[in-house]
């Protein structure tokens, strides 16, 4: 990462690489709830991940690493282009992925429920995130003070569901938030 810090500008950015050993991932079957470590083996499986089978795809204890990646980037800036006033901006881009050729604990083969794991950007994590704030805080007279504040957050689509069945995708989220106040 690297920062910069001036007076009226501030950025930082920041790449990063993340490797997880045993995800737990807790999943519900239809059934009940299962809690699974998340591992990859690092031989080839040939699909024997995706077949929706408890039999196939097991791996050898030794031949086990960790099964999520995290990789990206971040990006931030705040400016002070006025007294009184500030604006900061935020960009984050994540792959968090699950590998390829996944096994459970032990390399013991995954559950059928977890079939569409492999490969694919993990529930809930967004590719893509963008914020921004404004914030303008006027001295209203030597007593009194305003604040008004504005910011966002665009966070691109993902799926909510632990098994990433595609009727779980959730379009791209847009929230806008304000505030008026006196201090």
């Amino acid at each position: 990462g690297a920062k910069l810090d001036l007076r009226t500008v501030q950025l930082n950015v920041a790449a990063f690489r993340a490797l997880f050993d045993q995800f737990q991932l807790n999943t519900f079957n239809g059934t009940n709830f299962i809690v699974e470590n998340i591992q990859s083996c690092r031989d080839d499986l040939n699909g024997a991940d995706t077949d929706n089978s408890a039999a196939t795809g097991a791996c050898a204890a030794d031949r086990v690493r960790g099964g999520v990646t995290s990789t990206g980037v971040e990006l931030e800036g705040l400016f002070f282009p006025a007294p009184d006033l500030s604006v900061n901006a935020g960009l984050t881009y994540a792959e968090s992925k699950y590998r390829d050729n996944l096994v459970g604990a032990g390399g013991r083969p995954l559950p059928p429920t977890l079939a569409n794991l492999p490969g694919q950007q993990m529930s809930n994590a967004p590719k893509l995130v963008h914020t921004a704030a404004v914030t303008w805080t006027p001295a209203i007279n030597d007593n009194m003070g305003a604040l008004v504040y504005v910011d966002y957050r665009l966070q691109s689509d993902v799926n909510t569901g632990s098994d990433l069945f595609p009727e779980k995708r959730q379009a791209s989220v847009f929230v806008v938030n304000a505030r008026l106040g006196l201090n």
